[in-house]
């Protein structure tokens, strides 16, 4: 479905059961997808510091004192807000964190196993990873972590898991902290980049790499499976070139039962080409040997516009749901198209 040609839709969700498109341009504004035909609701905007605004609880930052100081280490507050409706305004409580906010160090959140996981590696205590209720907003636990700045995180029910991102200034490693646990366990050494989590049920998949090669022009992935809390992976595999030429960082959507989902250039995609197809993609999730499901239309965009970006795609109802290039503003905002992909 073509979306309007004014929207600035760039996310897509699930939450309460319902299908949500999010954007935001000079203010932030939320449309529930209809699964069966894809037509948006009226539009609700809302302040931006509430986002999400389906969440009940959610992270709300904010600077020290009237704006962000630039010469300060820690320069911002995270607080936790708990909404008593569900579209009504998040009660902030307390201070949980402070931090500072800077390029390397923006602040990151995820949902998974009924808690909201914020983390940041700037914090005044060093890198920290807070574990929030989602009954009641309350801190339950609080770790020490591993120093990686712009990390790739998730959450599940298997607990929260983090590696350095291809755009992370430094720190290696993949890090699995355990439900339940309060130390992060580290589960892979290698110096890899991490491009996607994928965490459901009782298992964990990812997609990891090895710097861009100039000498080939190309990057070495791999496909990892992690099973409850093994430390070491129920299979790691190549990925064949699947992620070469997508965007900085790429995401994977589904599980054990339906497969992962994603969508990847189709066939390989010089890093300069200004045109592109994309395809979508089931990777088998029991040996992450991976396959076409279909071909999109070729669009005229850029190569690093191709494949699908984070928070893009949802796996709903048994149908993959995405957003699709050309973006309206320099690919960063405002999807033009919606997609639903039955198996």
């Amino acid at each position: 479905m073509t979306l309007p040609p004014d929207s600035m839709y760039s996310e897509l969700e699930v939450v309460g059961g319902r299908l949500y498109a999010y954007g935001e341009l000079n203010s932030c504004e939320v449309a529930e997808v209809g699964p069966s035909t894809l037509a948006l609701s009226p539009v609700r905007r809302f302040a931006c510091d509430d986002w999400p605004p389906e969440r009940r609880v959610i992270a709300v930052e904010q600077p020290i004192g009237k704006f962000y100081n630039d010469s300060a280490k820690v320069n911002a507050v995270v607080r936790i807000g708990v909404r008593s409706s569900p579209h009504g305004p998040a009660v902030l409580g307390p201070v949980v964190m402070r931090f500072g906010d800077y390029s390397d160090s923006h602040l990151e959140t995820t949902y998974g196993d009924n808690s909201l996981w914020v983390y940041d590696c700037n914090t005044a205590g060093g890198s920290e990873l807070l574990r929030v209720s989602l009954a009641n907003g309350a801190v339950e636990a609080r770790l020490a972590m591993p120093d990686i700045c712009r990390p790739v995180i998730a959450a599940g029910p298997t607990g929260f898991w983090m590696g350095p991102a291809s755009n992370s200034p430094g720190g290696w490693g993949l890090y699995h902290v355990i439900a339940g646990s309060r130390h992060p366990v580290l589960v892979d050494r290698a110096h890899r980049f991490v491009d996607w989590f994928v965490v459901s049920g009782g298992s964990a998949w990812a997609d990891v790499f090895t710097p861009y090669s100039t000498a080939c022009q190309c990057r070495h992935g791999e496909l990892l499976r992690y099973d409850r809390n093994a430390a070491m992976p129920t299979f790691d595999v190549p990925d064949h070139g699947l992620f070469e030429g997508e965007p900085l960082q790429g995401a994977a959507v589904g599980g054990e039962s339906v497969g992962l989902w994603t969508v990847a250039p189709f066939g390989r995609v010089s890093p300069t080409s200004q045109t592109g197809q994309d395809a979508v993609v089931r990777i088998d999730p029991n040996t992450g040997r991976w396959s076409y499901a279909t071909k999109l239309t070729p669009i005229g965009v850029p190569s690093y516009d191709l494949g699908l970006s984070v928070d893009q795609g949802v796996f709903f109802q048994g149908r993959f749901f995405f957003l699709e290039p050309p973006y309206h503003y320099n690919g960063y905002v405002g999807a033009s198209t919606i997609v639903r992909v039955t198996p």
